[in-house]
């Protein structure tokens, strides 16, 4: 061994050179050897005789022998031992047939975290991690060691400071000659790198997988030798076959025909896949035409790549084949064409060279010039037009375009040509390309619209509870003004430039720009939509020019809120009329006629209460409609004073009013308000039963209006409120009434549960004469 080898190792070889098993050696022998010190060599066998691999006695008064055990087994542990001792890689320690440590060496130390003395009797589930222990493994591991002689694992293990690690661990079992288990020798590696590898590597191979199945590209792969191991699905289809096929070496082309870009047939070792595996170059954009046993024939660009290892030995290749058919097509197309593309492009075209002279010229272009291609090729335009005022204009732009490599335009009427020029300049490194059109009806149809707008911005700006809008022919609000605007959460100015879809949003938006482009037809059309909460009909109309076409339109939006309010209060009044009078008509008909046969004076009374309900509903009718107006000026009213005058215009019966003694004044209509607390004493008396007491009193910023009677249910204290609810001889109308003037007072008004069970309608929201005051004095 060499000096490097575990010293006790070392001497134990030194040893068997100078005599067999049993013969005295002394230091001084050991010590001219190895070529030590006397005390050097000494100090090496007392160790052997530590780890019971040597024996030792006095020899007369200063000397003293060594020699080695006749036990076989002994030069064994000891160079076990000491080359447990040195490993630092793994981890490799006893233990005994319990399990429990015995010996600790440096590695078990570097991977475990534990010092010797911190282990040793401990057992060795300390270090697997809960879920192994609980699940047995540690003493299942032990068992079949014992059983089968030694157990390989792998699995997370923990260390001293609780982090995991990735462990390979084998442990073997130790026996005596007889058989007899003496113990387990154990042997731990911390594989956590090669296993994050290996992780990585999974991951990698997974995402490349994937990636190879969504290619759109056909991707197959190729070892040293040139045999295919993987391959797409999109490759399976190009050449017609399947993988485990092209595993085996079946021709790549088999089922198809392949041709280079010339029309001649590719053969299987020509591929460029092959060709890398033979060279190891790359290859890269070869087209090939592919032609399938159904005739479908398709061209591909491909390429292949070499992979080589870290000894520079080629290990794979990889083929990526691109369907470039429809581009083929193109190229085709765009081939035949080219001849005449010039000539069929809308606008008007000239290239010109560093030179500035003509090289390229369109029909569109000759048209427009008034001069031909013969008179333009190889001329320059100053030189067409050496006259003209504008040409050094021009001449500016394309120098700028030629300097800066950067496209710019120009907009100018053209005097010698007679109309405005529109032009789009695109420079490359050998001159300029022009692209440029005759806009002088787009410069007409501008100037009318600034008219139009001089003209209608006036009329825009004063025009009452509403919006005007002028838009040009892309639907772009060119002026937006109107009254309307100071209620709105947008301003005119946002919405110029802006479509009606951009300004308003999607919903409204659809609507208005349907409306403006039949506008743009020549169409006087109009529509409703609701914006910000509030109903609005859009009416548009086209502007012309003078010779009558239509160039622009002009939209007019009208709030019409208060009228679609109006509208369903009079629906509702029509619905109230033609169901709530039916019913007492009739009973009024049916009593008189009956006064007439017989001439009872009751059947006129009947007769006189049908009428008078039929009066009752007319009035109510007939307050109603100021549901949807404001209270704009309210007088100090006596809550109290008003409550009786109310009560003595309801036909009451044996009903009983009580009001808390001066309830104090509030700011209402007197009218409306006495009308609102008729409809509710009504109703009290109507539902409340015989003897019903209604009491009238004071809330914290509001009052209430109570009964003893039976009450509402609760499902249906919001359905009281509308018109024609009604539980039984009612009029469907009184509290829709109350609903509506309390509305237009600015207050609020709820029905709920009276303390003794009854109906209670409380009314929030009520301004007192003496806050009004108050607010006023300290103003």
């Amino acid at each position: 061994m060499d000096s490097e080898r575990p010293r006790l190792v070392e001497t134990l070889d030194t040893l068997d050179d100078l005599g067999v098993a049993g013969e005295p050696v002394t230091a001084d022998e050991l010590a001219d050897e190895l070529g030590c010190s006397r005390e050097a060599a000494a100090e090496r066998l007392d160790e052997l005789v530590e780890w019971g691999d040597l024996e030792a006695k006095s020899v007369g008064e200063d000397g003293r022998v060594w020699w080695r055990s006749t036990d076989a087994t002994g030069l064994d542990r000891a160079r076990f031992r000491s080359l447990v001792q040195t490993v630092d890689e793994y981890a490799i320690f006893m233990l005994d047939t319990e399990g429990d440590v015995v010996t600790w060496n440096p590695g078990a130390n570097r991977i475990k975290g534990y010092d010797a003395d911190e282990i040793i009797g401990r057992h060795f589930s300390t270090f697997y991690i809960d879920e192994a222990v609980e699940s047995g493994v540690p003493d299942r591991n032990l068992r079949v060691a014992a059983e089968r002689g030694s157990v390989e694992d792998e699995g997370w293990r923990v260390r001293k400071d609780g982090t995991r690690f990735w462990a390979n661990v084998v442990i073997t079992a130790i026996r005596d000659d007889d058989g007899t288990l003496r113990g387990f020798a154990k042997v731990t590696r911390d594989m956590t790198d090669r296993r994050e590898r290996e992780e990585q590597l999974r991951r990698e191979r997974d995402q490349t997988e994937q990636l190879l199945e969504t290619s759109p590209v056909a991707i197959s792969v190729r070892d040293a030798e040139g045999d295919v191991v993987l391959a797409n699905e999109q490759t399976q289809d190009l050449l017609d076959t399947s993988e485990s096929d092209l595993r085996d070496g079946t021709r790549p082309s088999g089922e198809v025909d392949i041709y280079d870009s010339a029309g001649e047939p590719v053969a299987a070792d020509d591929l460029p896949a092959v060709d890398v595996v033979e060279t190891g170059d790359p290859v890269y954009d070869r087209e090939l035409l592919v032609e399938k046993s159904d005739g479908e024939r398709r061209w591909y660009s491909v390429n292949a790549a070499p992979v080589f290892g870290p000894d520079g030995d080629l290990e794979r290749v990889i083929t990526a084949g691109e369907d470039v058919t429809e581009i083929k097509r193109r190229e085709r197309e765009l081939e035949t064409e080219l001849g005449g593309i010039f000539g069929r492009i809308s606008d008007a075209f000239y290239a010109l060279d560093e030179e500035y002279r003509f090289t390229h010229v369109n029909e569109r272009a000759e048209e427009l010039l008034q001069h031909s291609e013969e008179e333009l090729l190889d001329a320059k335009l100053w030189d067409v037009f050496p006259g003209a005022a504008e040409i050094d204009a021009v001449r500016d732009s394309f120098e700028t375009a030629m300097e800066t490599q950067e496209p710019t335009s120009y907009e100018l009427y053209f005097d010698e040509l007679g109309f405005w020029v529109e032009a789009n300049v695109y420079p490359s490194e050998t001159g300029v390309s022009v692209y440029f059109r005759d806009v002088s009806d787009r410069i007409a149809r501008e100037r009318e619209l600034r008219e139009s707008e001089r003209r209608y911005r006036t009329l825009a700006e004063h025009f009452p509870n509403g919006l005007v809008t002028l838009f040009d022919a892309d639907l772009r609000y060119k002026l937006a003004a109107g009254q309307a605007f100071e209620r709105l959460d947008v301003t005119p100015e946002s919405l110029e430039g802006r479509t009606p879809t951009e300004a308003w949003g999607e919903e409204v938006g659809e609507s208005l720009e349907a409306l403006c482009s039949s506008a743009l037809d020549g169409d006087h059309e109009s529509v409703e939509v609701s914006y910000a909460g509030r109903q609005w009909v859009v009416h548009a109309v086209p502007i012309t020019d003078a010779d009558g076409t239509v160039f622009a339109g002009l939209t007019m939006a009208q709030d019409i809120t208060e009228r679609k309010e109006r509208e369903q209060r009079l629906e509702r009044f029509a619905s109230v009329i033609s169901h709530g009078l039916r019913n007492p008509l009739e009973i009024a008909q049916i009593y008189l006629n009956m006064a007439r046969e017989e001439g009872d004076a009751d059947d006129f009374e009947q007769v006189e209460d049908a009428l008078d309900r039929m009066e009752t509903i007319i009035q109510n009718l007939l307050t109603t409609t100021v549901g949807g107006q404001t209270v704009t000026d309210p007088d100090a009213i006596g809550l109290s004073s008003v409550s009786e005058r109310a009560w003595q215009t309801v036909e009451t019966g044996d009903a009983t009013l009580r009001t808390d003694g001066d309830l104090g004044e509030i700011l209402a209509d007197a009218e409306q308000l006495q009308s609102a607390l008729e409809s509710l004493f009504r109703n009290s008396v109507e539902h409340g039963g015989d003897g019903v007491e209604v009491r009238v009193g004071r809330l914290d910023g509001g009052f209430y209006v109570e009964d003893d009677g039976p009450g509402i249910p609760p499902e249906r204290r919001e359905e009281v409120f509308e018109y024609g609810y009604t539980s039984a001889s009612g009029t469907g109308i009184g509290l829709a009434v109350v609903r509506d003037i309390v509305a237009a007072h600015g207050w609020e008004i709820a029905a709920t549960d009276a303390a003794d069970g009854g109906a209670r309608f409380e009314v929030r929201g009520v301004e007192g004469a003496s806050d009004a005051d108050s607010s006023a004095s300290d103003a």
